[in-house]
């Protein structure tokens, strides 16, 4: 599996309209998340992402795929919530 030339990245608004924004990226059978909270200036690396903020990564990759712009490797391990293949 080839590394992503750029990070995937969408902004995610909570219910009192403070938006954080999030980028993923993969590194070989690794995928990094990270994120920056309304007035931070350093990205969190150690946060787990939700469920939802995985199944958001899987439409994105999906909308990737139908493009050409990632493989399929990516999306069965973004399935396997960042899990190494058995």
């Amino acid at each position: 599996m080839s590394a992503m030339r750029r990070p995937i990245a969408w902004v995610e608004k909570d219910e009192d309209g403070m938006k954080t924004q999030i980028r993923v990226s993969f590194r070989g059978e690794n995928i990094k998340w990270q994120f920056l909270d309304p007035g931070e200036t350093r990205w969190d690396y150690d946060r787990t992402p939700t469920e939802e903020q995985w199944e958001e990564l899987d439409e994105k990759l999906a909308n990737m795929l139908q493009r050409g712009y990632c493989c399929m490797a990516e999306i069965e391990l973004a399935k396997r919530r960042g899990k190494p293949r058995k």
